[in-house]
């Protein structure tokens, strides 16, 4: 497996409250957040215990977690239609319902443009949600209509959203669970695995957002302050690979992989 040289400039990215160890992580690991940091907002928001060391919860706080990245869209974190994955530990409250928003980045400015990759947990439906851009056949009428009336250039793709639902399996609450999505190019799908069993398979077509000045990466909370997760999240991850393709076992932590983890069966 590689790994990060320890000179290696800052492109694995943190947020405040995140604690980054480049030595410890794969080298296709875009970006990792421990939260095992106090968050900055005081009351309104701030660490929890979480699976390993700290998490992070929202809570009072009316914007979601800032990130400091620049621009996320000129950033490998604006997964485009190659391989990549989102994993990460999530401890969801007993009567949780609503949307909950686990990463989201997006054109901006903040609560006016609908353009967003948004993975968010849906604990009423036991499902996930994968709001985003896919690509489609010019001339192909959309099934769902832009926000932006204009549309992106050239009309080949549209906002969508992906829904992934067990119809036998619920979601586990009031206990730490892993959940990874999965975006498999060559067989255009996306799978989500929870606790390393397969949960669902959705065929999608996924492209990147198109540049926006005003593009932001809001985690536990959408860029419009809405969606605020029940929950906690810990050891969020992003990898520009395909990690899981079967069964797994869940690792141990996300920020010290023993071997390259793709497709590793469970024994």
């Amino acid at each position: 497996m590689k790994r990060f040289p320890r000179s290696l400039p800052a492109v694995v990215l943190g947020v405040a409250g995140a604690v980054v160890r480049p030595p410890d992580l794969c080298a296709d690991t875009i970006a990792f957040w421990s939260f095992d940091e106090p968050v900055a907002g005081g009351g309104a928001s701030g660490s929890v215990p979480g699976k390993f060391g700290g998490a992070f919860r929202p809570r009072l706080r009316p914007e979601p977690l800032a990130t400091g990245i620049a621009n996320p869209t000129d950033s490998r974190l604006n997964l485009g239609a190659h391989d990549w994955t989102i994993e990460c530990w999530l401890h969801l409250d007993l009567a949780a319902t609503d949307e909950g928003v686990i990463f989201e980045l997006g054109t901006g400015p903040r609560g006016a443009n609908e353009w967003v990759t948004r993975f968010s947990v849906l604990p009423a439906e036991n499902a996930f949600a994968l709001a985003c851009l896919v690509s489609v056949p010019t001339g192909l009428a959309p099934r769902v209509e832009f926000a932006n009336p204009e549309g992106p250039p050239g009309g080949v793709a549209w906002r969508h959203a992906a829904t992934l639902a067990s119809g036998s399996m619920k979601l586990p609450r009031a206990t730490w669970f892993h959940a990874a999505l999965v975006h498999d190019a060559k067989a255009r799908e996306l799978r989500l695995f929870i606790d390393g069993r397969p949960w669902a398979v959705a065929a999608l077509s996924f492209r990147a957002l198109l540049r926006g000045d005003d593009a932001y990466l809001a985690i536990g909370r959408g860029g419009d302050g809405q969606r605020a997760l029940a929950g906690a999240i810990d050891e969020l991850r992003v990898s520009d690979h395909a990690v899981y393709d079967r069964m797994f076992k869940p690792p141990a932590s996300l920020a010290g992989a023993a071997g390259d983890r793709r497709s590793r069966p469970d024994r």
